[in-house]
């Protein structure tokens, strides 16, 4: 089994720690592995896909989102010309 340290000031994250010994180990083996997890049926279906139609509505229901996305892109254009420019000063 790994060794599972938590991070500190992490609630969620995980450190997965695997021995290169036990890695070794497990490829040399033709053992079965016994079953750990069972799903027991909490697994939902996913949603039905939405139309564009239905996206671009909820989209621009929730403002958020949509100043989210603007900004994003925005961004992204000033980091692409930053990045033309450099490549530009090294050719």
């Amino acid at each position: 089994m790994p060794e599972i340290r938590r991070r500190e000031g992490s609630i969620i994250s995980f450190l997965w720690v695997w021995e290169s010994a036990l890695l070794e180990e497990l490829a040399n083996t033709d053992s079965e592995l016994d079953v750990k997890l069972v799903d027991n049926g909490a697994t939902q279906s996913a949603p039905n896909a939405l139309t564009e139609t239905e996206f671009r509505w909820d989209m621009n229901e929730d403002a958020m989102a949509t100043e989210k996305l603007a900004e994003g892109i925005r961004n992204f254009t000033k980091d692409q010309i930053k990045l033309e420019q450099l490549l530009a000063e090294k050719l």
